[in-house]
């Protein structure tokens, strides 16, 4: 467990009877908080001594993924995020008694991609809930949720972890796999866990290719621009559901540039060192941070449900005028 000070905590909360019916989990992307949110749903429904003890009857079930009163709510079939059927839903079965424990847990991930008035009908179940249900939301975006569900909930912020405790993790996790490969994933990571997972799957090694592809494509000299929008269409074009973590990448890509020229790393990560030394010499500290911030604002507008087309056409026209490729 990474966060364990903050589980700590939480655990004193539950055990002492002072748990509120809603708390907000907020962290970066990959940093833990489905895992931290089910370590809570555990230290909730724990009748050992100290929660979670990880030895009741609860305990077991919940880490086994089939405990009957935790309930992760995930949109249904294809879609983006939660239906307002689906919300009905909940609130229909958060009405019924627990089945096993005292209480009942709800956990709903990304809850910032829910439209508002998802959001409302979220509201109105936080507004009067039961007594014996406790919701966690989990979020990227705290700021995209609406004030008033906010101030309806109590706030457990994540944070990143060192790129040691992430290598250590990793090491448990993926015993077959060589040091180089996890000392790499650690430290590309940013400190969150899911993102160095992410990065020892195959589906993070072909993110990680796109993303260089889209890179080299607007950075090397011989590059043309439509080079390069061919590279970010190529990328993102009919794959949504992948395009925000192709652009962690390339928000990634872009910091290792600017602590690079920053003196804060000696190792490159992203790219190879000849290829970044490269990079380094030919564009300034100032033309990094704007291609920085062009990427970041529009990893933003990804969660606003937008025209992936125009989105990227943006993205392609003002990232390479930023760059002083125009």
């Amino acid at each position: 467990m990474l966060h364990e000070n903050e589980l700590r905590r939480f655990a004193s909360v539950a055990s002492g009877g002072r748990l509120v019916h809603a708390y907000c989990i907020e962290g970066a992307d990959g940093v833990g908080k489905l895992d931290f949110a089910l370590e809570c749903a555990r230290a909730v429904l724990c009748t050992g001594e100290i929660a979670p003890c990880g030895e009741c009857d609860s305990c077991i079930k919940a880490a086994g993924g089939n405990h009957p009163d935790i309930s992760v709510i995930v949109p249904s079939d294809s879609r983006k995020f939660i239906s307002i059927e689906q919300l009905r839903e909940l609130r229909r079965d958060a009405s019924v008694v627990p089945n096993e424990g005292e209480r009942k847990v709800y956990i709903i991930p990304n809850a910032h991609t829910l439209p508002a008035r998802s959001q409302n009908a979220l509201l109105k179940l936080l507004e009067e809930p039961p007594a014996a249900v406790v919701f966690f939301l989990l979020t990227s975006r705290r700021e995209a949720l609406l004030p008033t569900l906010r101030s309806r909930m109590e706030l457990i912020s994540l944070p990143t972890v060192s790129a040691a405790r992430i290598l250590n993790e990793l090491r448990k996790l993926y015993p077959r796999l060589s040091e180089p490969e996890l000392v790499s994933a650690s430290e590309r990571s940013g400190g969150r866990i899911g993102r160095a997972r992410g990065l020892l799957e195959k589906s993070g090694i072909k993110l990680r290719e796109d993303a260089l592809l889209v890179l080299n494509s607007l950075l090397m000299p011989a590059s043309r621009k439509y080079e390069f929008i061919s590279a970010v269409n190529l990328a993102t074009t009919g794959k949504s559901n992948v395009a925000a973590l192709i652009f962690n990448e390339l928000s990634f890509a872009f910091s290792d540039l600017i602590e690079a020229v920053c003196g804060k790393k000696t190792e490159f990560c992203f790219f190879d060192a000849g290829q970044q030394r490269e990079y380094l010499r030919i564009y300034p500290l100032e033309k990094l941070v704007r291609c920085a911030r062009i990427t970041a604002e529009t990893a933003d507008r990804l969660y606003d449900n937008p025209n992936m087309n125009a989105l990227m056409a943006w993205y392609a026209d003002a990232i390479w005028a930023a760059a002083g490729r125009s």
